[in-house]
Formats: C-alpha cells, structure tokens, sequence
C-alpha cells in the first residue's frame, strides 16, 4: 500500500515575514503623498492604514465639516503652473487628479477631501485595516545604516523596511524609544 503525502504551504502562514525598502505609516495626504513620490521613482514601499480608507483624520475633523485651506478653482490666469501652486487641496503627481474636480465650494467640504483621497489613492500600494503596534530595530550588517525596521500589525504580522517613515500621529506604545 502506497500513501501519498500532500501538504500545501501558504507563505502567510509560515513566512511571518514581509520585507519592503520603505513603510509609510497613514494613508493621510501626506502619507498618500509622498507614496506617490515613491510610485513615480519606482521603489518598493508600502502604506500601512489602520482604518478602511484614507483620508480617516478627514471624517472627524474639522469639527465645522469645512476645509480652512480655501478652493482656487480660477485664478484668473491661464497659467497652468502658476494655478497649480494656488491649488492649496491638491496632492503633487504627474497625474491630473486635482481637488478641484470634487468641490466647487471656497471652503470645501471635509467629505470632498476623503473622497478625493479615495480616488488619489486607488494606484498606490495601501494595505487598509494594518494597525502597526509595534516597531522593533533589527541590527543588519547589511542594511545601510546599520538596522532595520520590525512593524508588527494587529495580527502579529511583521513587515521589515530598510528605511520607515512616520507621517500620523503614533501612540506611545509604537514609538521607537
């Protein structure tokens, strides 16, 4: 009688480990920014999101439901480059995804900004629903300066980065001491 052994491995499973050259941590504007900075240079990062879309400091604040930055839909020119830079809501990318798609309004409405965040963020590599809780240095010889990144999510999933950027505000039990 022959019996056949057959075992599947799952790498999450097994491989409790993601590596990537650099993490971001919040899907704000500038963690979606400086993602796209990253997208456009070719390097290997991902955002890590702990609520289900970006944008989340934009559901609770501003508490009147108004942006303070003002909505320059015409500034009387034609100058593309000049109303580029009295564009005070739109992200920087070589895409034309500006905010002023979204809202018509001089104080655009907070929602409008989530939104346009939403739309901002479908080309990027955003993980949603990754609440990093802890974050570790690795000694490395052969990382660059000398260390790595650990983050560990809510599932006890690590990810190594070579190099980490915060952009939200972290809890005291995240922060490297």
């Amino acid at each position: 009688m022959q019996v056949i052994v057959v075992v599947l491995l799952l790498p999450s499973v097994f491989s409790r480990l993601i590596t990537h050259d650099y993490c971001v941590l919040g899907a704000g504007p500038g963690g979606l920014q400086i993602a796209t900075f990253l997208e456009e240079t070719g390097r290997d990062y991902v955002v890590f999101e702990r609520s289900q879309e970006p944008g989340n400091f934009f559901h609770h604040f501003p508490r009147h439901r108004k942006l303070i930055s003002i909505n320059k839909r015409f500034t009387g020119r034609m100058n593309k480059e000049f109303n580029f830079r009295h564009d005070w809501n739109s992200l920087l990318s070589q895409n034309e995804l500006r905010f002023f798609h979204y809202s018509q309004d001089f104080f655009p409405h907070a929602d409008d900004m989530v939104k346009y965040l939403q739309n901002f963020s479908s080309a990027l590599s955003v993980h949603y629903s990754k609440e990093i809780r802890h974050i570790r240095l690795k000694s490395s010889q052969d990382a660059w300066h000398g260390h790595y990144f650990v983050l560990e999510d809510q599932r006890e999933q690590e990810h190594t980065c070579k190099a980490e950027l915060h952009l939200g505000h972290l809890n005291d039990e995240r922060d490297i001491p």
